[in-house]
């Protein structure tokens, strides 16, 4: 067990069929009595996957177009990208069963409530997690009626960003309405975490991707290099700039030039606005790039990779074999002096090979 988490682990006997036994257990959960679990508890089965089954590992990182690494990133951000972008796009690879994310920072919306507000304004804290529950969902009502066609009434509220929380009604005072705002601080901020993915010393993002039972591991490893290069143009991209190179008013005086307006997200701040800057980055040759500006893309860096592994090992049962069987044909040549026996007793190695294979 862990925060949070709670395995159980079910051993069945060996000729039980792994398809079969997950079937049952899943089975089993779907039939549990209602009520049996806390409200908050989801059972759900594991990968279909073994202990052995990690052949790729991966980390996102910036960089420039020359491919060298550049920063921009921040170690959320790059977390982010990684459980909703890259992690569905390597689960459609074929044979592969879990792409699980590790290192950076899970985004929270974070509500710290003031218990003096809670009282001055005579809310409860159960109000304040129901105004908060209810502030992200989508509902549906009923349908109306005009003119003789129906419109079916939806309600959509999911949350964009924090001032969508801190505006959630909590209750009504005499007309007033008391908001989450009102009574507690809304913020952005990391989830708690048990672990890191260290890359050269680094605290980085990134994740695993690991093969379903029975699949080939090559041909899995290849798949999800395939998906990797086919997502690596929609990786996003912004625009960084050295700031020990240059100053603000630089920066403004060239955007202005360059008709790249507004040249920073906020008046008086040093947050580029990325929508302009990037889309002037991408219209534009890099020779008008001013010394200190560059662009930062991310990429998705492969630092475990199990196709050397499984080629090294076949190159050396190869080299074993071959060399087995020109041994043979040669001894037996020399000894009998017979080529036909040679080649009938060289052909007996592989074979063997072959039938221990089989059997395990």
């Amino acid at each position: 067990s862990m925060f949070g988490y709670s395995y159980v682990y079910l051993i069945f006997e060996e000729e039980i069929e792994f398809y079969w036994s997950r079937s049952r257990v899943l089975e089993k959960l779907n039939s549990l009595p209602v009520g049996l679990l806390p409200g908050e508890v989801t059972p759900a089965l594991g990968p279909d996957a073994t202990g052995l089954g990690q052949i790729f590992w991966y980390y996102l990182e910036g960089r420039d177009p020359d491919g060298e690494p550049m920063g921009g990133w921040d170690a959320d951000e790059l977390r982010s990208l990684q459980d909703w972008q890259v992690r569905y796009g390597l689960l459609a690879a074929e044979g592969v069963a879990e792409v699980a994310s590790i290192g950076g920072f899970v985004r929270q919306y974070q509500v710290d409530v003031d218990p003096d507000a809670l009282r001055a304004h005579k809310v409860t804290l159960a109000q304040v997690v129901d105004a908060v529950r209810k502030s992200n969902q989508e509902i549906g009502a009923r349908n109306l009626a005009v003119n003789g066609v129906e419109y079916f009434i939806r309600v959509t509220g999911y949350v964009t960003d924090v001032d969508d929380i801190r505006k959630a009604v909590v209750t009504v005072r005499h007309g007033t309405p008391i908001t989450v705002g009102d009574v507690a601080s809304v913020e952005l901020g990391p989830a708690m975490r048990r672990g890191v993915l260290d890359v050269n010393g680094a605290d980085a993002a990134g994740g695993v991707v690991v093969a379903r039972f029975g699949a080939n591991p090559m041909a899995a490893i290849d798949s999800t290099k395939e998906k990797i290069a086919a997502m690596a143009n929609a990786l996003p991209t912004r625009v960084v700039v050295d700031w020990t190179k240059t100053d603000p008013e630089e920066v403004s005086r060239f955007a202005l030039e360059a008709e790249i307006d507004p040249a920073f997200a906020e008046a008086g701040g040093t947050e580029l606005a990325q929508e302009e800057w990037t889309a002037w980055a991408k219209r534009s040759d890099r020779s008008e790039w001013p010394a200190w500006m560059n662009t930062s893309q991310v990429t998705i860096i492969p630092f475990y990779d199990r196709t050397q592994l499984i080629s090294e090992t076949l190159n050396t049962l190869d080299e074993a074999l071959w060399e087995e069987i020109l041994v043979t044909i040669i001894v037996v040549v020399v000894m009998v002096m017979h080529l036909r026996s040679s080649l009938l007793i060289s052909s007996m190695l592989p074979l063997a090979v072959l039938m221990t294979f089989i059997s395990m």
